[in-house]
């Protein structure tokens, strides 16, 4: 499958995507997590997200709230980089519904994209705007140019707007398809109309089931969830050389059988459970011998 973009011809081989990291065994969107992640799968992905400080950098953190894992309180965005690098990342972190906290104190910080992408410099990356401004997400596509890793980053965000404005600011870096554009290639290959979509993104990074409530733009109603890859939604969008990986994939049998598909690849919280579905399914991966 060829591309005009480096990190999309990358995903010609089966690539194996850490959600976070390793999230599911390090705390999530920390260095020691990502080199988790790379200790498994040397050729792997980093899914990251990515919010503003209040001094403008650009750091890697999922929730906009701190108050659910680590010892700080209240919204991201209201903290200077130096003062969220205090907060113990890993503080409010339980596995047995508070009993204990084992991870606490161990110097897990709130990294900086920019430490990412200078310590894991030959990774591709899949890079979750979560602050949902033109200027942050200007700010982040810079950094990705100005880093040298145009050629491996993916930038994604479920706000449309922002995706779209990268596209038309920073043309040579891969974005991921909006949930608007999947959604409408979901419906359309229902009817012979697919063949005649055109995608803007160059990836479908997608759930292989719905959450069971659907977009606004689709009605917005709660219902059962239903599937979303199928054998056929990869075969299809094959047809249009677009790559499709699956997030976020946590049983190994779930992992078996989109490899079976044909998926070209599968985020995870749990690298070392997709490394034994790889090894089963004889997968090819970039950077590992399988």
């Amino acid at each position: 499958m060829k591309s005009l973009k480096p990190v999309i011809d990358r995903l010609a081989a089966f690539t194996p995507v850490g959600h976070r990291g390793a999230g599911g065994e390090l705390p999530g969107n920390t260095m020691e997590s990502f080199s988790r992640l790379l200790e498994i799968f040397p050729g792997a992905m980093i899914e990251l997200d990515v919010w503003r400080s209040s001094d403008g950098v650009a750091v890697v953190f999922h929730d906009r709230l701190l108050d659910h894992e680590t010892n700080g309180t209240g919204p991201v965005e209201k903290y200077a980089f130096q003062d969220l690098r205090r907060l113990d990342r890993a503080f409010r972190i339980t596995r047995d519904r508070g009993k204990t906290f084992p991870l606490r104190g161990n110097g897990y910080r709130i990294p900086s994209l920019e430490e990412v992408l200078k310590n894991f410099s030959g990774s591709p990356l899949s890079i979750d705007i979560k602050y949902h401004t033109r200027n942050f997400a200007a700010e982040v596509a810079d950094e990705v140019e100005s880093l040298g890793a145009r050629e491996r980053a993916i930038l994604g965000s479920f706000s449309s707007n922002i995706i779209s404005y990268i596209r038309k600011r920073n043309h040579g870096i891969a974005t991921s398809c909006t949930v608007r554009e999947a959604a409408a290639f979901y419906l359309l290959g229902k009817t012979p109309l697919w063949k005649y979509y055109r995608f803007s993104g160059d990836i479908l990074m997608i759930p292989e089931f719905s959450d069971g409530e659907l977009p606004e733009f689709l009605g917005g109603s709660e219902r059962q969830g239903f599937r979303i890859i199928t054998h056929g939604l990869i075969r299809r969008a094959h047809e249009h050389n677009v790559p499709v990986i699956a997030w976020t994939i946590n049983r190994k049998e779930n992992m078996e059988r989109l490899i079976s598909w044909g998926i070209d690849g599968i985020v995870t919280d749990y690298p070392a459970i997709l490394e034994k579905a790889v090894s089963i399914c004889g997968a090819c991966i970039p950077g590992n011998k399988i």
